[in-house]
């Protein structure tokens, strides 16, 4: 509404004037929740940085493995972000304030689906085949986007993908649990720190891709290769899981004396 009252500029100053306000309240106001106790006498600067926060996630398989699956799905999902608007008034002529509604129902549907989905479809296929079926719907969704002709096939396609996104808690649940007991926090700052990176690298390139789409006639290229990262994502995910399965599997190791204890003739 305020833009098209007022323009683009107000929104950002507004958006920015309430970022600023909410810091300085919690700055100032907002109580420490860390005990004295557990608080650190200064800050691990060792620690503070993405470099450290790449190494955190990657200090198991399970961890890297589904750290890989959860960044490569937010790839596909912040190119469809980034470029919504602008595809969806390149290719079907829409005003902004339909990719608005668009956007506002979808995230309607991306909070109920994040806690219904689960709820609903854990039961029946387990948590494993929730991610496994988010992911591989993603991936289905965005190439439907790409390959839609009309603005109603799009619109369909955007909401579905927002159902898909219920395999999102499961993959952070997965690398909580994976980690060092008392580091769960501190992989999950450092799944926050990678995402921003993340991110960023996404809205790059995305934001290239569909301007190279655009002037070689091929608009759609960005949502192909967010299906094409989803789906590397979804490997991962795969050989996370038949890595964990083989070491279920596999017999405990015996050492020599169990056996020689075994073997051993009984004495009666």
């Amino acid at each position: 509404v305020l833009s098209k009252l007022r323009g683009p500029r107000e929104v950002f100053a507004l958006a920015a004037s309430t970022a600023l306000v909410a810091g300085i309240l919690i700055a100032l106001f907002a109580p420490e929740t860390l005990p004295k106790h557990r608080r650190a006498p200064r800050v691990a600067w060792g620690r503070a940085n993405a470099m450290a926060a790449f190494a955190q996630l990657g200090q198991t398989r399970t961890s890297l493995c589904a750290s890989a699956a959860l960044l490569l799905f937010w790839l596909g999902l912040n190119g469809l972000q980034v470029n919504m608007y602008n595809y969806a008034n390149f290719r079907f002529g829409w005003e902004p304030s339909t990719a608005v509604g668009l956007q506002a129902g979808s995230g309607v549907v991306l909070a109920l689906s994040n806690v219904l989905g689960p709820q609903l479809l854990a039961p029946r296929i387990g948590d494993t085949g929730v991610i496994r079926f988010g992911m591989l719907l993603f991936a289905v969704c965005l190439l439907a986007m790409g390959l839609s002709s009309s603005g109603a096939g799009f619109a369909l396609a955007v909401l579905s993908s927002s159902v898909a996104t219920m395999c999102l808690p499961g993959l952070t649940g997965i690398i909580a649990q994976s980690a060092a007991p008392g580091q769960v926090g501190a992989m999950l700052t450092a799944l926050d720190s990678v995402s921003t990176l993340d991110r960023l690298l996404a809205y790059k390139l995305m934001s290239k891709l569909f301007a190279w789409g655009i002037e070689n006639e091929q608009p759609s290229v960005h949502f192909f290769a967010g299906s094409a990262f989803v789906l590397l994502g979804w490997l991962c995910f795969e050989y996370m899981v038949k890595a964990a399965a083989e070491v279920q599997a596999s017999p405990l190791p015996v050492s020599p004396a169990s056996v020689r204890r075994a073997n051993a003739p009984s004495r009666k």
